[in-house]
């Protein structure tokens, strides 16, 4: 009999120690290589809804308390369970807290500023992107799901306003989803399209023609959808997405992956600029920003230091604007 009681109790401190266990891993998902699989991949991207989850778990696990003490059961494990699981649904919420809360800018000139904005299937309207452009003072601007139609509608209006922009683009597929565009400022000087790392949903380059100048990349990766294909193509694409921050560039655009994604691992001799400053909630626009994922980033060589960043609700996109403002510092 009191082999049974043991071993009852081994089980039960077991499963309350297998959801401590879990919501570890859920904190810190890179640090146990768990973040780029199908599930996890999916939920450190969103660690407001994972804290609703949580405390959605607690919930039903002090239920399940209630109702095994009136059969008076031990209920001392599910208590436990109950506790660690508010408690990591807490500490969801304070890392996304953290990281949005904007240290101010730092003392230097602003030298460019770039901007990534998923404009979904180019939901601006042309006197609000104008607006935003020349409130904003944004020079280049990374524009994923934007086609080359709509990119050269934004273009014109953007002339007809007085501010002179070179338009650059690659469409991968039918519809706007794999089509991304990238406008520069004339004023940075002359510059034509090079080729980017590939990626699903088609990321471009620009270079200036003289060589005096940084590479400007505009980058759309896959998102993580679960399924084994999409997961595939995520895992290829973000890489492939930051290797383009090398030399002297600036990379702007919709990574579909944030900083807890061990995928997102940004190459030597490159900064993601709102790591220093802010990582407000990108996506999506339909959610309070700390239920959603800071998943577009702007990326910048050892040439560039971060001023600022600033996220703006620009148009019906589902997306929030990233803009980065730059000093040049080599």
């Amino acid at each position: 009999m009191a082999e049974r009681v043991r071993a009852g109790a081994v089980v039960r401190w077991s499963l309350a120690g297998l959801v401590l266990a879990v919501c570890v891993v859920l904190l810190v998902p890179a640090a146990f290589g768990v973040s780029t699989l199908l599930g996890p991949a999916q939920l450190v991207a969103l660690r407001g809804v994972t804290a609703i989850g949580l405390l959605v778990g607690a919930g039903f696990v002090l239920l399940l308390a209630v109702v095994l003490r009136l059969f008076r059961l031990r209920i001392a494990w599910l208590v436990v369970a109950a506790l660690v699981l508010v408690a990591s649904s807490v500490a969801q919420v304070g890392v996304g807290a953290v990281r949005a809360i904007a240290p101010g800018p730092v003392d230097a000139r602003t030298d460019l500023v770039m901007a990534g904005f998923n404009t979904e299937h180019g939901q601006v309207g042309d006197a609000e992107f104008v607006s935003f452009v020349r409130t904003e003072g944004i020079q280049v601007v990374a524009m994923p799901e934007t086609d080359a139609s709509r990119a050269a509608a934004l273009q014109r209006a953007l002339a007809r306003a007085g501010l002179d922009f070179q338009r650059f683009g690659v469409q991968v597929g039918d519809s706007a989803s794999t089509a991304t565009s990238l406008l520069v400022d004339r004023r940075l000087g002359a510059y034509r399209q090079a080729q980017a790392a590939a990626t699903t949903l088609g990321s471009v380059a620009a270079v200036p023609v003289d060589g005096d100048g940084p590479r400007f990349v505009a980058v759309h990766t896959n998102p993580p959808v679960p399924t084994s294909a999409d997961m595939r193509r995520w895992r290829h694409d973000v890489p492939a997405g930051l290797s383009g921050c090398r030399g002297n560039a600036v990379v702007a655009g919709d990574f579909n992956a944030t900083v807890d994604h061990a995928v997102f691992d940004v190459p030597d001799g490159c900064r993601d600029v709102a790591a220093s400053t802010t990582s407000t909630a990108t996506w999506p626009t339909t959610a309070p920003p700390w239920l959603g994922g800071a998943i577009d980033h702007v990326l910048a060589t050892d040439q560039w230091r971060a001023v600022r960043t600033e996220v703006r609700d620009v148009g019906r996109s589902d997306h929030r604007a990233i803009v980065a403002h730059l000093h040049r510092i080599g």
